[in-house]
């Protein structure tokens, strides 16, 4: 058999030197692929959870941009401050996952093995949850309130806002059809368990919203329901004119001392200008001193209320802009 040559010390040395030099050129190779695959990871999880953050918080209009009815409404059903500070903590988040990004990065560039790359992107995944996890309540409230601005009607700050008020029964809701132009113009919107109505009356030069909010009662407002103080919004903040009705044929169910105690009371709560109508004309006789006398059943007294109706509207001017959700 054929010995193998015997190396020279020198030859030995030399080969494992070179050998050495394979392994740490493969380990180098794999050390790099796996600084590139953690970074490029951490690099997804902070882009897609800070962009959608940032999304939410830039796509979502301030309480301040808010029409004040809006406003109101947001403020009954989840309060106005909570919304602020979600927003906030969304903003934060974002920053706080882009800050830890740019941590994890440094530690994976710095590390030694691919082992300690993956751990310090493990670290920010962990943390990433963690961050994710405490806006987690802000999220599903801000949630709630582009839920519940979407089921708000919408009302162009351009158009006169016509607010049809009265206690319970007083014929709002028909009254809002028999003004409207057309039926498919009248729409339901769910206030909670309630519905307010919203429709249009066209005129050759101008338009007019109405809106029919739940009936209100004689009663304290500390003791009103949310329903209720939804309503009232509706009178402090969104009408320009409100109509309110009597019913003097009584078949409402409520005496006309607390009818009259209401109007008073709506008289307090709303800066805008009052038309009185009493209606049910066609049942009763005798409508209420100073009252324009209707019927939204028949249509008696209804031209008169809409000249009247078109003749503000042709006066109305707003100019300032809110937000309102387009449905």
């Amino acid at each position: 058999m054929k010995l193998p040559r015997v190396p020279s010390s020198e030859e030995i040395l030399d080969r494992a030197f070179k050998r050495s030099l394979k392994v740490m050129s493969n380990q180098t190779i794999k050390a790099e692929r796996a600084r590139e695959e953690e970074t490029g990871k951490v690099n997804a999880l902070s882009d897609t959870t800070s962009d959608a953050l940032l999304k939410v918080q830039k796509s979502f209009p301030t309480v301040e941009n808010l029409h004040p009815f809006y406003r109101a409404v947001v403020n009954i059903e989840i309060g106005t401050d909570k919304i602020r500070q979600d927003l906030s903590r969304v903003q934060w988040a974002a920053g706080k996952i882009m800050a830890l990004a740019n941590e994890a990065r440094r530690k994976i560039k710095s590390a030694q093995t691919p082992k300690e790359m993956t751990s310090a992107r493990k670290a920010y995944s962990g943390r990433l949850g963690s961050l994710l996890g405490r806006v987690k309540n802000p999220l599903k409230r801000l949630e709630r309130v582009r839920l519940l601005l979407k089921d708000l009607p919408y009302l162009s700050p351009e158009e006169l806002t016509v607010v049809i008020s009265g206690v319970p029964n007083v014929g709002k809701s028909r009254l809002v059809k028999a003004l409207s132009t057309a039926d498919p113009q009248v729409a339901v919107y769910p206030f909670t368990t309630k519905g307010v109505t919203i429709g249009h009356m066209d005129f050759f030069e101008t338009r007019v919203q109405i809106m029919d909010i739940p009936g209100l009662l004689d009663r304290p407002s500390t003791e009103r329901n949310d329903i209720e103080l939804k309503g009232v919004a509706a009178l402090k903040e969104a009408a320009d004119m409100v109509v309110f009705i009597f019913d003097p044929s009584l078949t409402c169910g409520y005496d006309m001392k607390k009818q009259q105690n209401l109007r008073e009371e709506i008289a307090r709560i709303t800066p805008a200008e009052i038309i009185d109508v009493s209606n049910k004309c066609d049942v009763s006789t005798t409508p209420v001193e100073g009252t324009l006398p209707i019927s939204a059943e028949t249509g008696a007294g209804l031209d008169e209320l809409k000249r009247l109706l078109e003749k503000k509207a042709l006066e109305h001017s707003n100019r300032k802009e809110y937000y309102t959700p387009v449905t």
